[in-house]
């Protein structure tokens, strides 16, 4: 049988790990965000035209 493995990471890393996937996060969160803006946008221009 194989000895457990110990992997040893400090506070700084960890933190610096959850940083950096909240600020990927974020990034996929805003273009999503502009992406739905542009087809409402897109939809509301749509029915101005369609009203007028």
């Amino acid at each position: 049988m194989s000895e457990p493995v110990t992997v040893t990471y400090s506070l700084e890393e960890i933190l610096k790990r959850i940083e950096d996937k909240l600020d990927k996060f974020d990034e996929k969160f805003e273009s999503k965000l502009d992406k739905f803006d542009e087809r409402l946008t897109a939809i509301e221009v749509g029915q101005a035209k369609l009203v007028h």
